[in-house]
């Protein structure tokens, strides 16, 4: 319900709001699920992408790089979530103008995402795009 409520605050532009209810979510699942259950680990990717959207890519780089650690540690390089972090960790990267840090992060995604996924996958197009 919580989570619903950040993205809807963050679908409206609110983001101080949906910035409350995403840590409120994050804390909850830790209590409920652990650190490494994966409705943790997306609540903490989606909070790094309100910080993304919200222009601070300074306090996405380190919860990306939390989340993309975790979804590896858990499901290994090559899930398809492993692979979404990374990326979103390549973007961030850009938008901190560490190029060649972006480049590889984006790089590795795109090369994970096409053995997955094929040529033709929008996540695959995502990250060709990212990658741009």
């Amino acid at each position: 319900m919580l989570n619903n409520l950040a993205f809807l605050y963050e679908s409206q532009g609110d983001f101080q709001r949906s910035e409350l209810n995403y840590e409120k979510v994050i804390e909850l699942n830790k209590e409920v699920y652990g650190r490494e259950h994966p409705n943790t680990i997306a609540s903490i990717n989606n909070l790094a992408y309100l910080y993304l959207r919200d222009d601070k890519p300074e306090k996405a780089e380190p919860r990306f790089t939390l989340a993309y650690d975790l979804w590896r540690k858990k499901f290994g390089e090559r899930h398809q979530n492993t692979l979404k972090a990374l990326n979103n960790l390549g973007r961030v990267h850009k938008n901190l103008g560490n190029l060649d840090t972006s480049e590889k992060h984006l790089t590795q995604a795109l090369e994970g995402r096409t053995a997955i996924f094929g040529k033709k996958h929008a996540d695959t197009l995502r990250s060709m795009n990212d990658l741009g």
